[in-house]
């Protein structure tokens, strides 16, 4: 589900260093999101990964548009963990154009 789209050894790699979620993140009450902070009012990014089996692509939408602010989007034909395990230059180098974008706002 989360490294759909990782050779068998990295996946393997990758499950072994999952640990599990507090159920205490999804019954919390939660503080408001950094999100709605006005000191990031447009510099707000998103990594769509239109792969995602965890996370739909359609839910991560959904979840952007709930916040009721203006995002940067950049989607990546990639599944949930590969932003961040595969391919890391091509993340790097969003990451960059998203910081370009945000100077001088």
């Amino acid at each position: 589900m989360f490294a759909a789209d990782f050779d068998h050894g990295l996946a393997k790699k990758t499950e072994q260093e999952l640990k599990p979620h507090s159920s205490l993140a999804f019954f919390s009450p939660q503080p408001p999101t950094a999100c709605s902070d006005p000191a990031f009012k447009d510099r707000l990014a998103y990594v769509v990964a239109t792969n995602d089996l965890a996370v739909p692509k359609d839910a991560q939408y959904a979840m952007i548009a709930g916040t009721g602010q203006e995002w940067k989007i950049k989607e990546v034909p990639q599944s949930h963990c590969a932003p961040f395990k595969v391919n890391l230059d091509e993340s790097v180098k969003i990451m960059g154009e998203f910081i370009e974008a945000f100077q001088g706002v």
